[in-house]
């Protein structure tokens, strides 16, 4: 195989894989944050009025849970396609990531205040995680 096809092939699967440990990730710790803030059974996520009355409702903390799961899903995906492919697929994977997190803002509804949060929540994340894919052993040389 071609030297040039495959690094082509090692970054798309850089992408691919750190879009589905993020996703995964993410997943994982909403999935936390619904036990920590039930969603009512009852709950139609298909009625816009009922969704945007029940977010209407939630406390903080429900949104920080979402937050928390942006930040470690953009760090654990960031950090997998550095690691496979190099820091620019961390960053294609956080920017990624973060359109998802835009993506969810415009079909749920959410506080003022949380647009801003994905953003810095997802930043925060890829900075971190393309950093620990560069220190893997988290050593400082001195």
């Amino acid at each position: 195989m071609k030297s040039h096809v495959k690094q082509l092939l090692f970054a798309i699967l850089a992408v691919i894989a750190g879009i589905l440990v993020g996703g995964i990730v993410v997943g994982a710790v909403e999935a936390l944050g619904h036990r920590v803030y039930p969603v009512p059974a009852d709950l139609d996520p298909s009625d816009p009025k009922a969704l945007g009355e029940y977010i209407a409702q939630l406390p903080a903390g429900a949104f920080l849970f979402v937050l928390l799961a942006f930040a470690i899903g953009a760090l654990a995906g960031s950090m997998v396609a550095s690691l496979i492919g190099g820091r620019i697929h961390g960053i294609i994977v956080g920017a990624v990531l973060c359109l998802f997190g835009f993506l969810n803002l415009v079909m749920i509804p959410h506080p003022v205040w949380f647009g801003p949060g994905v953003l810095i929540a997802n930043g925060l994340g890829t900075m971190f995680g393309i950093q620990a894919a560069r220190n893997p052993g988290g050593n400082r040389e001195s």
